[in-house]
């Protein structure tokens, strides 16, 4: 069986001590660029508002959002400059070889660009213009990302960022509920440093996959592994979110299933990938057949908190602009009549999400915007394919994960490219990473074994 070489510093042997000093750190934790992006990390990671700041609306209430949301005090506006201006600053150093990449990766900026252009018919213009510049800069951000580390320097990153924001989460509900613990839905859950539980349960989930593929070395490493994995599931679990839930059931499933047929030969990969559909069509029916009994058990009722009956109506609105949608991050503004009518129908006045990716995108920069995404999306899935293999190294298995995890925000109540979030910069990390290793396996030439 033929064997792929593993790119220079990542998941290589030892090197001999008397040459350690003469080689470049393969460790993220002593560069001074660790530390100035942990913050901007952590500011994108808790949705562009860390829970403390929203103390005084931490009850149920809610609404359409308003003109001024999103450009909020001159306080919350300083945070932008600063916390962007720093993403700005410590890619200039890489300015070369970031150009380089992103002209590489052109499709990443069709999203961002269309978002863009969506101020033209947008009814928060300058809303839709400020968010989709700042989406913009995420997605640089993100590929900035795979072009300064290396796979296992992101891994450190993605592991430091997840432990910090943890313990501070844990911090703030013990010592100040009010900022730690979600009071804002029927069911009181933990949020940490996130502005909702539900927020809180999808990035934590997202910190906590690279604890599944580091090697985290030193005698002690299994241990490290463990109390990493334990702290962030801790922080899943109390969110008391169940999507979340399920998300991590349906991730962590996945991660066996990549692990059971990285052990298997190419033909027996393929039977297996071949009666997988099948596999999750019966799981599916299973679980439709006894929807009554699991959502019951979950504490869900048969709209799924009403979650069915926005989906069913939100096609409604969407017929009204298909083609291009009503403007990045402009649906849901008091301004736009048709989210009233949308929010109306639902038989919910709060409502402020369609708790759909494809419904939102849709909504938000119809067929044209949705078409952008699904060539990435597809494009990145079929690198993910080609980069799976018997030899693939755990970076890559760790790529392929967070390819799965974007996907499914087809299907959960989450969005593509969320204004001030961390998904859009990780999966663009995620894409270049596979679109490089795709490209060194196929200058290698081998098969796929």
């Amino acid at each position: 069986m033929s064997t792929l070489a593993t790119p220079q510093g990542v998941f290589t042997k030892p090197v001999p001590r008397a040459a350690k000093s003469t080689q470049p750190s393969d460790s993220i934790f002593g560069l001074i660029v660790t530390y100035a992006i942990l913050g901007p990390i952590l500011f994108i990671a808790a949705r562009g508002a860390f829970s403390i700041q929203g103390m005084s609306f931490n009850s149920r209430v809610g609404g359409l959002v308003t003109p001024e949301t999103g450009q909020g005090s001159a306080l919350h506006s300083a945070e932008l400059i600063v916390c962007y201006g720093i993403m700005v600053l410590v890619m200039y150093p890489v300015i070369n070889r970031l150009i380089e990449t992103c002209r590489a990766n052109w499709p990443l900026f069709l999203l961002p660009i269309w978002a863009i252009c969506s101020t033209l018919w947008s009814s928060e213009p300058t809303r839709t213009l400020s968010f989709s510049i700042l989406s913009l800069v995420l997605t640089v951000f993100g590929i900035y990302l795979a072009v300064r580390f290396n796979p296992r320097q992101q891994l450190q990153l993605v592991l430091l960022s997840g432990l910090v924001a943890a313990v501070v989460s844990f911090v703030l509900i013990i010592a100040l509920p009010i900022a730690g613990i979600d009071y804002k839905n029927a069911t009181v859950g933990a949020e940490g440093i996130y502005p909702s539980k539900n927020a809180c349960s999808g990035i934590t989930i997202l910190f906590l996959l690279p604890g599944f593929f580091y090697h985290f070395p030193g005698k002690w490493g299994g241990v490290k592994r463990m109390t990493y994995i334990g702290l962030n599931l801790a922080l899943i679990v109390a969110a008391l979110a169940r999507t979340g839930w399920g998300v991590l059931i349906i991730l962590v499933l996945f991660i066996l299933l990549l692990r059971f047929m990285h052990r298997l030969r190419p033909t027996e990969r393929i039977l297996v990938a071949g009666f997988t559909p099948a596999a999750i069509a019966l799981g599916l029916w299973l679980v439709y057949a006894n929807s009554g009994p699991i959502l019951k058990f979950i504490g869900k009722d048969p709209t799924l908190s009403g979650r069915t009956v926005i989906w069913a109506i939100a096609p409604l609105a969407i017929v009204k602009s298909p083609i291009v949608g009503f403007g990045y991050d402009a649906f849901f503004t008091v301004r736009n009549p048709e989210a009233h009518r949308l929010a109306l129908a639902a038989g919910d006045p709060f409502l402020g999400n369609a708790e759909n990716g494809v419904l939102q995108m849709l909504l938000e920069l119809g067929f044209v915007g949705m078409f952008v995404l699904s060539w990435v999306l597809v494009k990145g899935t079929v690198n993910a394919v080609r980069c799976f293999r018997s030899n693939t190294p755990n970076y890559a298995l760790w790529y392929i994960v967070l390819i799965f995890y974007t996907l499914l925000t087809l299907v959960d109540g989450n969005k593509f490219m969320f204004p001030n979030a961390i998904e859009w910069p990780i999966f663009m990390m995620a894409y270049v990473g596979l679109e490089n290793e795709a490209r060194r396996i196929k200058s290698l030439g081998v098969a796929w074994t």
